[in-house]
């Protein structure tokens, strides 16, 4: 009865599941299941190995809880070749990829259209994700991500609570620029860069974590997840290092979003000359970062380079415009994001104050960032660079 010997994996059920939650809190509820007399999409998993890599990649992203909805839902199940042709792509291995949960939820809920999906399969153009600002491209027997990648549908199975695409390649979403009206200004702005490299000692920023005092949220760090958020670092080699991310989900001392034996990134140097400009990413092929973005040190204190006390960092050139000014954009995985950097928990006011200023004078739109709560922080589970 199904179009394609390929099943979507149960695994897969899961994370709908999960991104659907998202939606919940924008009122969009799903329908009615599509059909009594169909299987579900968990159901229809049966033992499928051409989708073994996805089950993995949602088992280790955690979204193996929920077991069924209503629906409909409208899913993408990339195979185990197209999870291997982007490994090869990116560099690294299943296993390095599997220890990446925060990236793989996104990676999954990319793959899943909740709001304006149909039992039927014929949903076309564009089309909203369970990742927010998400979007793909249907047309034809095909699907374009973000990148303007094209993937291929394989085959279609339609389910009791919605409609699966097999597809040939995974599906990444990529920072757009929306359209300004009015005055257009130019972005990144003129001369915007990181800092000279005789302003700043390498060695001296990854000795001692850094506690976030504003920054914007993204799709990877919601607003729900901006408490208790640190950042440390372990010198690895000349020009690579281990980044240590946390953050607590709903609340001071919440569940850990991410921990530092849980979630590590590797950031490597562009250029060595330049120890203000790194590619952040996941440890690929020699331990190098692969599925990397920009990390780039924008304003440091100079009046102790051997102990500063803060730092701005962006995700690169910001290429929005925003209120007359440049931004980032919030979706995507990379080239996005800004952060202000405090050795202290709680920072002074006037420090905070003086990298706002600093940030505002550089074209940046201070718009986005959001206060990020440290006090009565315990940070436990949290990597220690002393130790």
């Amino acid at each position: 009865p199904y179009s394609s010997r390929y099943i979507l994996p149960t695994m897969m059920l899961h994370a709908i599941v999960c991104a659907s939650l998202a939606f919940a809190a924008t009122g969009v509820r799903a329908e009615k299941a599509c059909s009594t007399d169909l299987d579900t999409v968990g159901q229809l998993a049966a033992s499928d190995p051409n989708l073994s890599t996805l089950v993995a990649a949602v088992t280790a992203a955690n979204l193996t809880d929920v077991l069924s909805t209503p629906g409909p839902i409208n899913a993408f199940a990339p195979t185990n070749d197209a999870f291997a042709a982007l490994l090869e792509e990116q560099g690294g291995s299943v296993e390095e990829l599997l220890e990446q949960t925060t990236v793989l939820s996104n990676i999954i809920k990319y793959h899943i259209v909740l709001e304006g999906a149909s039992c039927a399969g014929n949903i076309t153009g564009d089309v909203d994700t369970a990742l927010p600002a998400g979007v793909l491209t249907l047309y034809g027997s095909t699907v374009t991500d973000a990148n303007g990648n094209t993937a291929n549908i394989l085959g279609t199975a339609p389910a009791g609570n919605g409609f699966v695409y097999i597809v040939d390649r995974v599906l990444l979403p990529t920072p757009t620029s929306p359209p300004v009206p009015g005055v257009q200004i130019a972005c990144p702005p003129e001369g915007f860069d990181s800092v000279p490299a005789d302003d700043i000692s390498i060695q001296a920023y990854i000795s001692k974590p850094w506690f976030i005092q504003e920054q914007m949220p993204l799709a990877y760090q919601t607003e729900s997840q901006l408490y208790c958020v640190r950042a440390a670092y372990k010198q690895l080699e000349d020009d690579l290092f281990e980044v240590y991310n946390y953050a607590n989900n709903d609340g001071v001392n919440g569940p850990p979003q991410v921990t530092g034996e849980n979630f590590r990134l590797v950031a490597e140097l562009e250029d060595t000359n330049a120890p203000s400009k790194l590619s952040v990413g996941i440890r690929g092929l020699g331990g190098r970062p692969a599925f990397a973005g920009p990390y780039w040190i924008v304003a440091i204190d100079t009046t102790n380079i051997d102990d500063p006390q803060w730092a701005i960092v962006a995700g690169g050139p910001p290429t929005v415009e925003s209120n007359g000014k440049c931004l980032y954009n919030r979706e995507g995985f990379n080239g996005n994001g800004l952060w202000l950097f405090h050795r202290q928990p709680i920072a002074p006011t006037a420090d905070v104050e003086a990298m706002r200023q600093i940030a505002s004078d550089m074209g940046l739109d201070i718009s986005s960032l959001l206060v990020v709560e440290q006090n009565g922080c315990l940070y436990e589970g949290a990597f220690d660079p002393s130790v």
